[in-house]
């Protein structure tokens, strides 16, 4: 069996670093596997970019297009629209391939159109890396739109004239009448797929994301800490900045009021933040922060994760959370909402602490708590072996695997 993974890029994006892990978690079990994507970062003779100088010149073309009919349509956008518009010259690439199984990941950026997907002819087994598959344009919903059809009723009053993601997932709905199967990396996210209108009936398969841990895995606390140039007896909380501080589902408003109420709590403690500038907001809290460049350096990143107590993550909303996943494979307990994917990583009180949504309060105390009782229960280990038990390459890919040969089987039983 070979699979064919289409993913916009194959790194810089918690989306396309997911989709590059699950490609190399099939080759090390073995499986024929290969990557194409519409921006290349990385690469090698597995992942590559197909098409020419054309090829590259009209997707440029279909984002430039797209990103003009949002902008027309939804002068007062705050959430990422795709549109996905444009017919482009993947599909008859694909479906002259000679893979067997098509893996669909995050393929934005116009990389393929929703009729591009209705057109692909190979069995297809979806990996979702967030909502838009399931919904309109938009890429996580703010209402129950996507679960019972768009239309002028439930439509946010606060929205005028054209109606963009009534378009798209009519279009959707229009173009995908093959079957599909999905694949989610939490069961919040499985739930929600299960709820879709658009995909009603469709196969939905929880696989957690894969991660080499034979490269990610905790170093030395105090030598971290000296590298780092951090200090070595202050409890030190972590956060990832990446998108996280402009992006409002990433929770960044939480995190700060958190900190406010966690001064009152623990006045002892200092913040990491890595992979962004140093934050106005931040400094104002009154607690001493350390900015840390960005790096794509794992090496680095371990140091980073293995250096701290705890890592925030205050996502509103989250498919799984790739920071997240990087923290436990490093030893470090992790404090989450627990509405969302990244809760579906923590077990309460033994990995880290799960926070009703969006209580800033109970948010406060999470950190705190993983703070004082890292030590005596062990929050290090437990960690690491639930990394372990669930993020596993081999058994990520022998359960993709299964998928596929469903996927294959079922594509061919309705073929007949």
């Amino acid at each position: 069996m070979k699979v064919l993974h289409l993913s916009y890029s194959d790194n810089y994006g918690g989306a396309f670093i997911a989709a590059r892990r699950i490609h190399s978690a099939l080759l090390s079990a073995n499986l024929d596997s290969i990557m194409w994507v519409s921006k290349l970062q990385q690469g090698d003779e597995r992942i590559t970019a197909p098409g020419g100088s054309y090829t590259k010149a009209r997707n440029n073309l279909n984002k430039l297009v797209a990103k003009c009919a949002v902008k027309c349509v939804e002068n007062n956008q705050n959430s990422l629209l795709s549109p996905a518009l444009l017919r482009g010259t993947l599909v008859k690439k694909i479906n002259n391939s000679d893979a067997d199984v098509v893996n669909l990941h995050w393929i934005n950026g116009e990389m393929l159109s929703i009729s591009d997907i209705g057109r692909i002819t190979k069995p297809i087994v979806w990996t979702l890396h967030d909502m838009w598959p399931l919904c309109g344009a938009e890429h996580y919903a703010q209402d129950d739109r996507w679960q019972v059809g768009y239309n002028d009723t439930n439509r946010p009053k606060s929205k005028r004239g054209f109606d963009l993601n009534r378009w798209v997932w009519n279009k959707k709905k229009r173009h995908w009448t093959r079957k599909i199967h999905l694949v989610s990396p939490s069961q919040w996210l499985s739930q929600l797929a299960s709820q879709s209108l658009l995909f009603q009936g469709s196969d939905v398969t929880t696989i957690g994301h894969p991660i080499d841990l034979t490269e990610w895995h905790p170093v030395d606390r105090s030598n971290a800490r000296l590298e780092l140039n951090l200090p070595e007896n202050t409890p030190l909380i972590l956060f990832g900045a990446v998108g996280g501080v402009s992006d409002p589902r990433k929770g960044f408003d939480l995190l700060l009021a958190s900190m406010q109420r966690l001064k009152l709590l623990q006045p002892n403690f200092e913040v990491v933040v890595f992979g962004g500038q140093k934050n106005a907001q931040l400094s104002e809290l009154g607690v001493k922060v350390h900015v840390l460049a960005h790096t794509n350096n794992t090496k680095e990143l371990i140091k980073i994760y293995s250096a701290a107590d705890v890592f925030a993550l205050p996502s509103r909303q989250e498919a799984l959370g790739l920071t997240g996943m990087e923290a436990l494979s490093c030893g470090l307990p992790v404090v989450a909402f627990g509405n969302s994917g990244s809760g579906s990583m923590i077990k309460h009180e033994e990995t880290g602490f799960i926070v009703p949504a969006f209580d800033v309060e109970r948010f406060a105390h999470g950190l705190k708590w993983c703070i004082h009782n890292s030590k005596t229960k062990n929050l290090d280990r437990s960690a690491r072996i639930f990394a372990e038990q669930n993020f596993a390459p081999v058994k990520v890919a022998n359960q993709y695997k299964k998928v596929y040969e469903f996927a294959l089987d079922t594509h061919v039983n309705c073929e007949v």
